[in-house]
């Protein structure tokens, strides 16, 4: 065997352990029931006490920063980054909307 195939033949088993054990790396997304209560409060309780514009544009930079990975883009425009949509962060964004809904009835929300 020549020099070069025992490279592609390496690389190819590399290739197959590495993409074999991908769900080690895999974000959890088990949630119990008080957990995704917990993470609907976690959204609503800032949007709540933001009384202004500035306030609630600050707690929605804020949610977004929390699940950021990577390069900040006001810092590295050109960086690599992400913004990780769990099923945590998706249950917080649904607590702010209630949140937001309830500031504009002028009455307590909470959606199914």
């Amino acid at each position: 065997m020549t020099f070069s195939k025992q490279i592609a033949s390496l690389l190819g088993l590399i290739g197959i352990l590495v993409t074999g054990n991908s769900g080690v790396w895999a974000i959890d997304v088990n949630l119990s029931s008080d957990e995704a209560h917990k993470a609907l409060e976690i959204g609503r309780i800032p949007m709540e006490k933001a009384n202004s514009p500035e306030d609630v544009k600050k707690v929605l930079q804020q949610a977004s920063l929390e699940t950021r990975v990577g390069a900040d883009p006001e810092k590295e425009p050109c960086g690599a980054s992400a913004v990780l949509r769990t099923k945590r962060y998706r249950l917080e964004a649904f607590g702010r909307q209630e949140a937001a809904e309830s500031k504009k009835r002028k009455t307590d929300v909470r959606m199914p």
